[in-house]
């Protein structure tokens, strides 16, 4: 992740107070965008497809899957995190 994502999050820190969402669970959305980005982009659609992510929720741990290398193995509320609706 470069300095440009992490500075982003430090100005909205500024704007917004310190009550927002852990830079940590922004990072692991951005790297679920990343895992799953084609290496061609066709369309771009702009919409927002993740919901706030806690600390504690970055806690659980995904089910290791073969077929995924390289997959992010925590979890996030992301449409693009294949635990994503699930209880448990």
């Amino acid at each position: 992740m470069d300095n440009d994502f992490k500075a982003c999050y430090d100005d909205i820190v500024k704007l917004l107070g310190s009550d927002i969402e852990p830079f940590f669970s922004c990072q692991l959305v951005e790297k679920y965008r990343q895992y799953w980005k084609p290496d061609k982009v066709n369309v771009i659609l702009l919409a927002e497809s993740h919901v706030f992510t806690s600390t504690s929720d970055l806690k659980y741990k995904l089910k290791e899957i073969d077929e995924l290398e390289s997959y992010p193995g925590q979890y996030a509320k992301f449409v693009y995190c294949v635990a994503y609706g699930e209880q448990s």
